[in-house]
């Protein structure tokens, strides 16, 4: 965030280099209409950033979020698609002791260690005997920017 003629906007930078003492980044957008950027104190840095994956209609669908300038409710950008034929996905979130978070909040989100993903997809039209089979998948990951804690 930036302080900006008295009011608070955000920036989009991009990282561009990382020391054990420094960051640097590349402003890229910002919340503001002026594209100049002044900051009134020491920034803030929030390395996060917002995707949504859903199930609408059959299709797999994901979109971005444009705005984070409400963190608690980002404002998205459109959903493309990038899957047809499904008819199940879920994303289970575990923390580093395997309980099951909720992503509701930063604090929970800040939780996450695992997620576990669930996929079912339909044959897109009928096989030679007549029959539309289902096929499942489980994936489980480790997000790249988590390390996992483990008790002794």
């Amino acid at each position: 965030m930036l302080l900006w003629r008295r009011s608070w906007a955000w920036v989009r930078a991009e990282l561009t280099g990382i020391t054990a003492t420094s960051l640097s980044l590349t402003p890229r957008n910002t919340g503001a209409a002026d594209a100049t950027i002044h900051f009134g104190a020491p920034p803030a840095v929030a390395l996060e950033d917002a995707v949504s994956i859903y199930l609408s209609g059959g299709s797999v669908r994901r979109a971005t979020a444009s705005s984070f300038a409400n963190p608690a409710s980002p404002a998205w950008g459109a959903a493309n698609e990038i899957g047809k034929n499904f008819r199940l996905l879920t994303f289970t979130y575990y923390d580093s002791t395997a309980n099951v978070v909720q992503p509701t909040s930063l604090a929970n989100r800040m939780r996450i260690a695992r997620v576990d993903i669930q996929l079912t997809v339909e044959t897109a039209a009928p096989l030679s005997n007549g029959t539309r089979p289902t096929y499942s998948l489980a994936l489980r990951t480790i997000p790249r920017n988590v390390r996992i804690r483990t008790s002794s």
